[in-house]
């Protein structure tokens, strides 16, 4: 038997809700994924954990986002489709956000790059 070739062109972005926040702040992380296709995308999951310094409060994945392993299990995902996961969090030390080009940075993500500082309260 010849199974058919099956492709699918997943792009994923990734956006916070303020990138500036304070000690004590909440932001909010969106994460967006897209089936750009040609075909339907399966058994598609993402792993995106919060890094140190945010305190995990919710999400909207219905019990599809593992907090601990910070794994997203979105299954099957249909051509020029996409699916959203909002995950809320809660600052609790002090983070600044980034330029590449600085030199001076840790990676977050593929879609991030934070440098964490520590802060007396």
């Amino acid at each position: 038997m010849i199974w058919p070739t099956v492709e699918a062109d997943l792009a994923i972005v990734k956006v916070v809700s303020d990138s500036t926040p304070k000690v004590g702040d909440v932001i909010t992380w969106t994460i967006t994924v897209t089936n750009n296709g040609p075909d339907r995308a399966v058994d598609v999951v993402v792993h995106d954990k919060l890094p140190d310094g945010l305190v995990y409060i919710s999400d909207d994945s219905n019990g599809k986002y593992d907090d601990v392993s910070g794994v997203w299990t979105i299954g099957t995902l249909q051509n020029n489709a996409s699916v959203t996961l909002n995950i809320l969090s809660q600052v609790n030390i002090i983070m600044i956000l980034m330029k590449p080009t600085t030199g001076l940075m840790t990676q977050f993500s593929s879609v991030l790059l934070l440098i964490c500082l520590l802060r007396k309260l």
